[in-house]
């Protein structure tokens, strides 16, 4: 701008100043025209705005929720492994919680678990509930020795629900070799009934890696994990009856369940 102005006053010194002023006209409507300012020339044309990306594609849908009955009593998904028990000396029956005789028909039945005293959740865990799914995955025990585990699972979806009701000791005189290999929280464990374990793999696997969370004991899961169509249900020990007189009144575990629940642990539907 500064230097159109020095051009116009020295074309005017040299054409002199009768035309002077035509030259500073015609400059004029240039510096008007040129878009800047507040000339009353047309405004020029917008230029179109740039197109907005595309959205990313939606991911395609998943087999399970792992949002699915969110809310109150609920928590994230965890890793772990499970091993299991109950056909051996080692009774569902005489847990650590000291419930007594499991009846089938109370809470998730015979689908229990013991949890390492070791582990970050162990206080006050009598009586809480877990869900749990077979993983695919390797791992290794307490001894660091390596666990292959990636094909053992009927489907990495279907879970089983499993209640507190026993202690996988970190240390047990009497079976120091294998509590110390699963039970002293090198990795999250659960040791669940055997019911429970023969729902997400066959029990010749001894143990796999699962994914795990708390719920309330009234959930039913999307999945309820089944034995499959040619699976067997392994036969429960002769001397697993029902003290005589029993009645399913008489679980202990009904107690939890009929103040942390509502008694909806006696419910078939989904909440």
């Amino acid at each position: 701008m500064a230097r159109l102005s020095l051009l116009v006053l020295g074309l005017a010194l040299l054409v002199g100043s009768a035309h002077a002023q035509d030259l500073a006209s015609l400059f004029g409507g240039i510096f008007s025209n040129s878009g800047s300012g507040s000339g009353s020339g047309s405004a020029p044309s917008p230029s179109s705005p740039p197109a907005s990306p595309s959205a990313p594609a939606p991911p395609p849908p998943s087999r399970f929720d792992p949002n699915e009955g969110g809310g109150e009593g609920f928590s994230g998904w965890q890793d772990g492994r499970a091993t299991f028990y109950g056909t051996d000396a080692w009774n569902i029956h005489h847990g650590s919680c000291q419930y007594g005789y499991l009846d089938r028909e109370v809470g998730t039945g015979w689908d229990i678990a013991a949890i390492s005293d070791k582990a970050h959740d162990f206080q006050n865990s009598c009586g809480k509930c877990k869900e749990v799914r077979c993983r695919p995955a390797n791992f290794a025990d307490g001894y660091g020795q390596w666990l292959e585990r990636t094909s053992v699972c009927y489907d990495d979806y279907s879970s089983v629900v499993v209640m507190v009701t026993d202690t996988c000791p970190c240390y047990y005189p009497t079976n120091y070799d294998s509590n110390k290999r699963w039970c002293c929280n090198d990795m999250y464990h659960l040791d669940m009934s055997v019911w429970a374990f023969e729902k997400l793999a066959q029990t010749k696997w001894g143990v796999i890696a699962v994914s795990w969370r708390d719920v309330p004991c009234w959930y039913k899961p999307k999945n309820a994990a089944k034995l499959p169509a040619w699976g067997k249900e392994t036969p429960p020990p002769s001397w697993y009856k029902a003290p005589w007189g029993f009645n399913r009144w008489q679980d202990k575990r009904l107690p939890s369940l009929q103040k942390t629940n509502n008694m909806r642990a006696w419910s078939a539907g989904r909440k």
